[in-house]
């Protein structure tokens, strides 16, 4: 789950209810899933969180008002490495 954390993730709600979720990170090292368009950001808002990020690039940020997750399971899995860990 860590490589979802790789950079400022700024959500206000987030809720699942008997999801089945499935992140797989591929042997070249691109992913199955993008954040971009995830949320409805102003133009001033989208340019702040990316200078923001050039600014603390070592940093790691997730905000998050709401998060509700009922009867869900992820899945992640790491092509290169042949790891698969499970979450329930």
């Amino acid at each position: 789950m860590l490589p979802l954390l790789a950079g400022n993730i700024l959500l206000q709600e987030l809720a699942a209810d008997h999801a089945h979720v499935s992140l797989i990170e591929k042997k070249e090292g691109s992913y199955n899933w993008l954040f971009e368009g995830l949320i409805q950001l102003d133009d001033a808002a989208i340019k702040a969180t990316r200078e923001s990020a050039k600014k603390e690039k070592k940093s790691k940020h997730l905000s998050l008002d709401v998060f509700k997750l009922t009867d869900i399971s992820i899945k992640y899995k790491d092509e290169s490495g042949g790891q698969v860990r499970g979450l329930s």
